[in-house]
């Protein structure tokens, strides 16, 4: 089911395109039953319309939508001609007006003239029901005990139309929401959280933490040697090991460049330097084979409590310790 929905979010334009197959579809059916020819032979063409626009013309894009709009308005007054006014073609005509705006934004600038088309379209129909007005006579008494029904079913497919449209674009606009605010959030090379993430996490949670920042040895050599391909794969495969040794409710961050920070709360220090000791372990441990370069990778880390401190005061502990660490040595732990 869930793939189903992913289709149909993706390929909204087919989605419509089919549900207008099908309603014409019907429409040949219906009026063939009633031997009204002129009515069938104006669904069996919309037919072939829908069947190019679905099928044939490849891909589906927003001028195809255009084309099925003044298709629906045609379509919506030459029935109504041949059979009457009272028969509802009238709601595929305003319906349509209102899906038009979520299914081809990019012709917005046209706006205007779909307005006037459907405006054209609602007042002839409306003309032709005062009126009492048909071309063909004899289709009308054939049809007019069933005008309510008729009526009741066009109401019902362009609102079925309309639910389904406004479905898929909710749902589009929560998957964007989504997407936003995962952006917002996180890296978007390594999927760690981001700087802006950790201050908002630490400013609304009352929380004791330990603060380690660690930084990538000699990564300015690693990108000059090998590329900067190799180095961001050197940083995804680092910040892979971070998250698959951590616990849940511990959080990792990019904060720039190849430097990280690895946030424990309820963690004292000595627990935070064992933690990261054995992730740096990990990470040494393992080549990074990659366009057959055989990379190995160290890290140094400066760890300290964050309790009593503001963040901002406890990172630059860390970093302090970092730097200590990097110049007696590099490739270890240092601590408070």
């Amino acid at each position: 089911m869930s793939r189903l929905l992913e289709w149909a979010t993706k390929e909204k334009n087919k989605l419509f395109m089919l549900l207008c197959l099908a309603v014409h579809v019907f429409y040949v059916i219906v009026f063939a039953f009633f031997q009204c020819w002129i009515p069938c032979g104006i669904n069996l063409l919309s037919v072939s319309v829908y069947l190019w626009l679905s099928f044939f013309k490849r891909p589906i894009t927003e001028g195809s939508i255009i084309i099925a709009y003044f298709e629906i308005n045609i379509y919506s007054v030459s029935c109504s001609l041949f059979t009457g006014g009272e028969f509802g073609f009238l709601f595929f005509v305003v319906g349509t007006l209102s899906l038009i705006f979520y299914l081809a934004p990019s012709y917005r600038r046209f706006y205007w003239l779909f307005h006037i088309v459907g405006l054209f379209s609602s007042v002839f129909i409306v003309t032709l029901w005062w009126a009492r007005f048909t071309f063909h006579p004899e289709i009308y008494r054939k049809l007019q005990h069933y005008s309510f029904t008729f009526s009741i079913l066009n109401m019902f497919f362009i609102s079925l139309a309309i639910f389904i449209t406004s479905y898929f674009f909710m749902r589009n606009m929560r998957k964007t929401r989504e997407r936003l605010d995962y952006n917002v959030n996180h890296d978007l090379l390594t999927g760690l959280y981001n700087r802006r993430y950790v201050e908002e996490y630490i400013a609304s949670h009352d929380v004791n933490f330990a603060i380690g920042m660690l930084d990538i040895d000699d990564f300015k050599h690693i990108n000059d040697m090998y590329g900067h391909h190799l180095g961001d794969v050197v940083l995804k495969t680092v910040c892979d090991a971070f998250v698959k040794n951590m616990e849940e409710g511990q959080i990792a961050v990019r904060w720039g460049g190849e430097e990280f920070i690895l946030l424990f709360p309820d963690y004292t220090v000595p627990q935070t330097q064992d933690k990261i000791n054995e992730i740096c372990r990990i990470i040494s441990s393992s080549a990074i084979n990659e366009d057959g370069a055989k990379i190995y990778v160290t890290l140094t880390a400066g760890v300290c409590d964050g309790n009593n401190l503001n963040f901002e005061e406890a990172v630059r502990n860390a970093d302090n310790l970092l730097y200590y660490g990097k110049r007696h040595g590099k490739n270890q732990v240092v601590a408070t």
